[in-house]
């Protein structure tokens, strides 16, 4: 479990007010990272173990009559299979579903009654994932089983939340206060506003030196062909 008490969110330079449930996170001048002066353990509660597999997604392609993933389609005989990298092979019920738009990750949770995590509630989850055991850097050319790395979880028990596919989140992707573009405009400050939403967390493809927890990936939510899968998190009671 994440131990309750202050825990550092973000990365960069200067003061940086945030909120997390109804309490400020301060990032005090100097400092690289936020302090969360708030009940951290409850802050990652919700947001669920494993990533969702192709065989949840499944279900919800049949109760739903969905569009499938990217690269998927019918085998003739009630089945799916997925073409890549020049192979067709039978969808793996067991591997993380990857290729979903944000609309289609959002429709998932809600149909799951489950909601996707905003992008703090995820970087809290992430706390104590270890980039040094998790599926990245390209030597898979693919998904590991969900529930993999379970040796390598986070501090809330949360498997795979480095690598694997990119974890869509509910969060629009816009700037936090006293943000400074480093190291240019152009690399994500023209892109603020409601128009991207925040991925967290790298995919296979994802260069180990550059991932952390704190990483903030953006996308058009209507993008698909990107290595972008699902996290959902449960409602607070």
């Amino acid at each position: 479990m994440v131990e309750v008490g202050a825990l550092g969110v973000g990365a960069g330079r200067g003061r940086l007010p945030l909120e997390l449930g109804g309490q400020p996170l301060a990032r005090p001048a100097g400092e690289g990272v936020g302090l969360v002066p708030v009940d951290v353990d409850d802050r990652a509660r919700g947001v669920e173990a494993p990533p969702v597999t192709n065989g949840a997604y499944i279900e919800f392609l049949e109760d739903t009559g969905a569009e499938p993933p990217m690269y998927w389609e019918g085998d003739g005989e009630g089945g799916w299979v997925r073409t890549a990298m020049g192979a067709t092979e039978p969808v793996d019920p067991g591997l993380p579903v990857i290729h979903v738009s944000w609309h289609e990750a959002d429709a998932f949770a809600r149909w799951a009654g489950k909601r996707l995590p905003t992008e703090i509630e995820w970087e809290v989850a992430a706390s104590g994932a270890d980039r040094d055991r998790a599926n990245l850097d390209q030597l898979s050319f693919g998904c590991a089983p969900a529930g993999a790395y379970a040796d390598a979880a986070a501090g809330c028990g949360a498997v795979q939340m480095l690598g694997d596919v990119w974890e869509w989140t509910s969060s629009d992707f816009t700037a936090y206060p006293g943000f400074e573009a480093f190291p240019y405009a152009e690399y994500s400050e023209v892109f603020f506003g409601d128009d991207h939403k925040v991925l967290r967390g790298g995919a296979w493809a994802t260069r180990r030196d550059v991932i952390r927890t704190s990483f903030r990936n953006w996308d058009l939510p209507e993008r698909r062909q990107i290595f972008a899968g699902i996290r959902c998190a449960r409602y607070r009671r």
